[in-house]
């Protein structure tokens, strides 16, 4: 757990031991950051970002269509996937820089259709919070396929709380 005070970054950390269920061990750590680096980095929107109460939802009548969202124009059926195999377009292995150029053509939120799957894409941390408030207090976000069978298959887990237990 990381918790922000001024200048002060305070870790917790919990363990508990496989050997000993009742052996637990705690340590709080405080790391000193210069605010003048946190000033100078540019990713550093992304990690001050303030969240509210989960409880907290945006008020229905702000949020946007689906089919007003820009985004680029397919092909029926297909989609965009054709963008993906051009000379010149943006390619699958290069995930990041095709969605980082797609912002900037359409703005922070847009639309893809690849194939049969339509996607939503967002780009900056205080619109993805407005996005995920809107959902109400339990979103439900699509899985995504090959990160699924990519963690499937090396057994790999979605975060610390369920992750597979061995």
């Amino acid at each position: 757990m990381a918790m922000r005070h001024s200048s002060k970054l305070v870790l917790t950390f919990s363990s508990t031991s496989k050997r000993s269920e009742s052996i637990k061990a705690r340590w709080t750590e405080v790391i000193r950051v210069d605010t003048t680096t946190l000033d100078r980095c540019p990713f550093r929107k992304t990690h001050t970002l303030q969240t509210k109460d989960a409880t907290t939802t945006v008020p229905e009548n702000k949020t946007q269509l689906f089919e007003d969202i820009p985004g680029p124009k397919g092909l029926p059926i297909v989609g965009t996937l054709f963008d993906y195999f051009k000379k010149d377009g943006p390619r699958f292995n290069k995930m990041f820089k095709a969605y980082q150029q797609r912002a900037f053509d359409y703005g922070p939120i847009y639309k893809e259709q690849i194939g049969a799957i339509s996607t939503v894409v967002i780009s900056d941390p205080v619109q993805y919070n407005k996005v995920i408030r809107s959902e109400g207090k339990y979103p439900n976000r699509r899985e995504m396929e090959p990160m699924a069978h990519y963690r499937r298959k090396k057994k790999i887990g979605l975060g610390l709380v369920n992750a597979y237990v061995y």
